[in-house]
């Protein structure tokens, strides 16, 4: 974490837990996460970007915002960092 970064690391586990939650099972869920800090785990990173989960998982990663038709919980990831490839 940044010096000047005043967002808990807690803060960063919950939004990263809140989309694993959605992984799979009983837990499957729709979600859109939005205004995040993107690692998709093919070395690519997205500053502002969105991820879209359907029914537990990932169908969309991109930059920018999410799609308008995505639907799901809405969650704002304020910045903070969602490692999409290792929840899928």
């Amino acid at each position: 974490m940044a010096s000047d970064d005043k967002t808990p690391a807690l803060g960063r586990r919950q939004v990263l837990g809140l989309a694993a939650a959605g992984a799979g099972g009983a837990w499957a869920q729709n979600l859109v996460i939005s205004n995040a800090h993107i690692v998709d785990g093919t070395g690519r990173v997205i500053d502002h970007g969105a991820v879209v989960v359907k029914d537990g998982r990932i169908v969309s990663v991109s930059a920018g915002e999410a799609p308008k038709d995505a639907a799901g919980a809405k969650i704002d990831a304020h910045g903070m960092t969602v490692m999409a490839a290792f929840i899928d």
